[in-house]
């Protein structure tokens, strides 16, 4: 998934791939004009977001995990690296976005810490009906 956009804000879209199209549901018309925050899905924060910022305004590249928000209200995960392009005095003036879906990964996370969870929990109740007969005994 690639897309392109200029600064300063509001950050627009003016090159996307079919894939960016394809997942995040919107076509290229809807998107072109747009800001990121169509894909917003509320999950990060805005300090994430602002942090992001900071670290691609001077001109550093940005790697993290972004929970995005479909034309259609469902959720999908993408592993992002945003570099900024700079011009001769080094200033930022156009970033360019790669991404990658990491949807599936993210829920075999998700279904692996709650399996962890229930495991752990088993556990301890064990040692307590342990701990209780050992008592009893």
């Amino acid at each position: 998934m690639m897309s392109e956009y200029e600064s300063p804000q509001p950050i627009s879209y003016y090159y996307r791939n079919s894939k960016f199209c394809t997942d995040s549901g919107y076509s290229e018309d809807e998107l072109l004009g747009n800001d990121h925050r169509i894909l917003n899905s509320g999950f990060n924060s805005t300090e994430f977001f602002e942090k992001m910022w900071t670290e691609i305004s001077s001109g550093k590249t940005w790697k993290g995990e972004i929970k995005n928000k479909t034309k259609y209200g469902s959720f999908y995960w993408v592993h992002s690296t945003i570099i900024p392009i700079l011009d001769k005095t080094r200033k930022s003036f156009q970033y360019l976005s790669v991404r990658f879906d990491i949807t599936k990964h993210k829920e075999l996370e998700i279904l692996l810490k709650n399996k962890n969870i229930e495991v752990n929990s088993s556990i301890s109740s064990a040692r307590r009906i342990q701990h209780t007969v050992f008592l009893t005994v």
